[in-house]
């Protein structure tokens, strides 16, 4: 169990985070665009309860609300969709 989750209280058996992406075009963003370095690398957080499986994430594709470059606006829409790609697998895999 995690001790931060733990004084808030929250309370989960087991959980991980799973982080994913392209390295080199992380490298490349956040040397351009130093203010997305709190948003990167993209994550997934895995919570099992019980016989349960939770995924939670945040939206890559919300991004280009606050980042509204037209570079960057294509790219969070792409990693959105791969996401969404992602959860799908997931979710067929029972």
């Amino acid at each position: 169990m995690d001790i931060g989750l733990a004084k808030i209280g929250y309370k989960t058996d087991n959980y991980k985070v799973v982080f994913y992406g392209k390295a080199d075009e992380v490298a490349r963003l956040v040397e351009k665009y130093p203010e997305l370095i709190p948003y990167l690398p993209l994550n997934v957080a895995i919570f099992a309860e019980k016989d349960n499986t939770i995924l939670v994430n945040n939206r890559p594709g919300v991004l280009a609300e606050f980042f509204p470059a037209p570079e960057l606006k294509t790219l969070f829409l792409h990693w959105e969709n791969d996401l969404v790609e992602i959860l799908s697998k997931v979710r067929d895999a029972r």
